[in-house]
């Protein structure tokens, strides 16, 4: 089985066919690669030919069921022409797109989203190997931050961004313009191909190709620079808030998720938050037909449940840590700190004295 999408995904309505080599926006855009993919969309790496050196750049091809639908165009057309007018630390921190136009074919119309070139998450970098891990947690402070930084641009702008999680952040990579395309794609690594069945479909593409991403070369470039490793966060991927933001945080430090529940189950679920953090609002214990458990520190259980493998994290650290997220757990929007609250807390500013 391959990480690739579906193939029942190619029908009219779904995902447009593409293979290595294909041209898109007349001959501007050649396929080189596949980076990702997602529920409503492809991702790949293209060669734009609009400019006289080499530029590689992102595709991103949405289903043709939110060609007319998706909000995600008016978003990044309304961040990029309010960028222009301000001046905002985290603007930095957030991925705005280049161009976009649409492309037709056997499954409809689809529209394109041209981005920079972005290297993996920090969940891939943490999983590529035991490098990765250690690089991850000894920059999750200032992840954190480039993430708290970036969501605040964005409420500045009155978006919110309601799928935030690890997996929608990413490393930036320096500009690759100039660089030869057998040098790109040997940072990816091969282009693997599986053949599809022959069906005379013409919805489904030749073979589908496994997905990659720049981890190898995040990780040879951090070697070789120490700490001085160049990459910011970009936020990206934009859905329909704070509580988003906390998920976010926790994954990155803890490598873990804040709460679990197999189907959603929601008496598990509050279980879970009266065990490790409190009690429920008092208007919601209504709902609840569970019985809250008693509680202990939140303290402890970063240490024994989360941050065991990080002995390093000094106590003060631990207790800074956890009062941030409390901060952030709590369930009533009025009472939870603001994202500019957040900034100015001691887990972001250790130097500030405690």
């Amino acid at each position: 089985m391959i990480g690739a999408e579906p193939l029942s995904g190619y029908k009219y309505g779904g995902y447009h066919p593409v293979h290595i080599g294909d041209k898109l926006h007349g001959d501007r855009f050649t396929i080189l690669h596949k980076l990702g993919w997602g529920s409503y969309a492809t991702i790949w790496l293209a060669r734009d030919s609009a400019v006289l050196e080499p530029r590689y750049v992102a595709l991103k091809i949405i289903v043709a069921t939110l060609v007319n639908t998706s909000n995600e165009i008016n978003i990044l057309q309304y961040l990029r022409n309010e960028s222009k007018s301000r001046i905002h630390p985290g603007s930095e921190h957030v991925l705005g797109h280049l161009d976009d136009f649409r492309v037709s074919g056997p499954n409809g119309t689809h529209h394109v989203l041209v981005f920079d070139v972005l290297g993996p998450s920090p969940d891939e970098l943490r999983n590529g190997n035991e490098d990765g891990e250690e690089l991850v947690w000894k920059r999750s402070r200032i992840i954190s931050k480039e993430v708290a930084l970036g969501i605040a641009y964005l409420h500045e702008l009155g978006v919110i961004h309601g799928d935030l999680h690890s997996s929608n952040i990413a490393f930036s990579v320096p500009d690759l313009r100039g660089t030869q395309e057998a040098v790109v794609i040997g940072y990816l690594g091969p282009i693997r191909k599986y053949a599809v069945p022959a069906n005379g479909k013409m919805s489904h593409p030749q073979y589908l190709v496994e997905p990659t991403s720049f981890t190898k070369y995040v990780l040879n470039i951090s070697e070789e620079n120490g700490a001085q490793f160049p990459w910011k966060i970009k936020i990206f991927d934009f859905g329909e808030g704070s509580f988003d933001f906390i998920i976010s945080i926790y994954e990155i430090v803890g490598q873990n998720s804040v709460f679990s529940s197999y189907d959603n189950d929601v008496d598990y679920l509050c279980r879970q938050y009266s065990q490790r953090i409190g009690q429920l609002p008092e208007r919601w214990r209504a709902y609840w037909s569970g019985k809250e458990l008693k509680s202990r520190p939140f303290e402890q259980y970063l240490k024994s449940d989360i941050l065991v493998d990080y002995r390093e994290l000094t106590g003060d650290d631990t207790n800074d840590l956890s009062n941030l997220l409390r901060q952030m757990l709590v369930l009533d929007p009025k009472q939870r700190s603001t994202v500019h609250e957040i900034l100015g807390h001691k887990w972001f500013n250790p130097t500030q004295s405690r």
